[in-house]
């Protein structure tokens, strides 16, 4: 038997983009559906914040791969919200996330498995460079050296 297309059936109890047929109910079920494509990269969003809130990676990460980097993601939902949104929109949209998210989720399998010693560097390397920037930040004034030769300053 047939499971009828509702919108909760779509949103809450579909386990597979398989399951349904019409393409406004696949976008609606990549964005509400804990199975979809949307939830997928808000998992990588939180793993992304860890890796950053922990000092293991820097806060660019968000920029380059987590909660900013989300174009398809918000291509998606226009997508979804649409009235009647073409195969072609749905298609293009749903393909560039899943791909998006597969290139996000090897990036951060990678750094996750890191050796102590390598996560240790990294952390070393951010601290670093924060010290660095509080440093700049309590002395704007402070002289910056250059490398002129004796000939340039006469």
């Amino acid at each position: 038997m047939r499971q009828k297309m509702t919108f909760e059936f779509v949103t809450r109890e579909a386990t597979s983009i398989e399951q349904i047929t019409n393409v406004k109910m696949r976008a609606a079920f990549h964005y509400w559906n804990p199975n979809g494509l949307i939830q997928e990269k808000r998992g990588l969003n939180d793993r992304i914040r860890d890796l950053v809130d922990t000092n293991t990676v820097r806060y660019g990460w968000h920029l380059a791969y987590g909660t900013f980097s989300d174009f398809w993601e918000n291509e998606m939902i226009r997508v979804a919200m649409k009235s009647r949104p073409s195969r072609r929109e749905y298609n293009l949209a749903a393909q560039l996330l899943r791909e998006n998210n597969e290139k996000v989720e090897a990036k951060v399998a990678e750094v996750e498995a890191w050796s102590p010693e390598q996560v240790s560097a990294a952390q070393t390397e951010i601290l670093a460079a924060k010290a660095r920037l509080r440093s700049a930040a309590r002395n704007p004034l402070r002289k910056i050296q250059t490398h002129n030769t004796e000939e340039e300053r006469e």
